[in-house]
């Protein structure tokens, strides 16, 4: 389906108010976008910089066959969500454009009298997942300190009810808070296991059973999400599903298949006392597999990584004579 603002706005529905409207927008463009995974991945400045000048705007969008995802930065997400809210007459602007840092840039929007501060790229993959949002009017200052007005919990998840965001009022934060309780608490996992058949629950097992039921289960095979916010949607699951010493064993590493420069991935190590497990990301069924140590040598040569990715892990690992991987459950 073609993507389109203008038909976004056309079909909001009637008799919201001004708050109201800002949020749906919000939400509707936050469904549509996706963070750069050139952008995360070059080091080159001279690169970055040019796809952080790029401007894209609603009528841009209209000239272009944009039928998946709208690839952009943070820059352009602002940049079309105010002018959006100001194709509805809710006044807005951009705040905390540098072309030399090339920082996150927030949409400052005067509602009823109250400046509201805005940051949708952030939460693109929050709302394509169903999460409560964070940076809808929750920051009290802006991206160059400017001080803003708040909008309550309450009346977000008043106004995502009306819209048909939740079910029953319940975001999938609900959901992640269910299962913390149960996969935080050794006990319960351990009686868990039990009843699949498992017979080792040490620490490390019980670490590399989590994180392969996660990938598993909480998957993104629907292909909702492109690869940026696959990995954002994983550090806000691990951050909650496991401990600091579970997520210290983990390391990721983003890339780009060099024998087509169209086929982006990532690898997942799990270093545990006796084994090391991976995990590669399978872009056509939007799932996190487990592989082989010798899947991830022969990657390797093909593979261009985000310049800030731990490549040092694979440095250290004698990946020739590794033959640990991560299991299916």
């Amino acid at each position: 389906m073609r993507l389109s603002i203008k038909k976004i706005i056309a079909e909001m529905p009637p008799d919201l108010s001004d708050l109201e409207k800002a949020r749906y927008l919000y939400l509707k463009i936050g469904e549509i976008i996706t963070y750069s995974f050139l952008f995360h991945r070059e080091s080159d400045r001279n690169i970055r910089a040019d796809i952080y000048a790029d401007d894209l705007t609603i009528q841009d969008l209209e000239r272009f066959p944009y039928e998946d995802k709208i690839t952009l930065v943070c820059k352009q997400a602002s940049e079309l969500l105010a002018e959006a809210l100001n194709e509805v007459d809710i006044q807005s602007r951009i705040d905390g454009l540098d072309f030399q840092t090339q920082n996150h840039v927030d949409v400052l929007a005067t509602i009823d009298g109250h400046e509201y501060c805005f940051n949708l790229m952030k939460d693109a993959m929050f709302i394509q997942k169903h999460f409560r949002t964070r940076n809808f009017g929750r920051s009290e200052t802006s991206q160059t300190g400017k001080k803003c007005d708040t909008i309550p919990n309450e009346e977000i998840e008043r106004i995502d009810k009306k819209l048909g965001y939740t079910r029953f009022g319940l975001y999938m934060d609900d959901a992640v808070e269910l299962l913390k309780k149960e996969m935080l608490d050794r006990d319960n996992m351990v009686e868990f296991m039990k009843s699949q058949g498992k017979k080792d629950f040490s620490k490390d097992s019980i670490t590399k059973y989590k994180l392969s039921f996660i990938y598993q289960y909480l998957n993104n095979s629907d292909k909702k999400l492109e690869l940026m916010e696959v990995r954002q949607y994983y550090y806000e699951l691990f951050h909650n599903l496991f401990t600091k010493e579970e997520r210290d064993k983990m390391s990721f590493l983003d890339y780009t298949d060099t024998r087509d420069y169209t086929t982006n991935s990532s690898i997942t190590i799990l270093e545990l006392e006796n084994e090391t497990c991976f995990f590669m990301y399978n872009p056509e069924e939007g799932l996190f597999k487990p592989v082989t140590a010798e899947d991830v040598r022969r990657t390797i040569p093909h593979a261009k990584f985000a310049f800030k990715a731990p490549t040092q892990k694979l440095d250290s690992l004698n990946l020739e004579n590794e033959s640990n991987s991560g299991q299916e459950l």
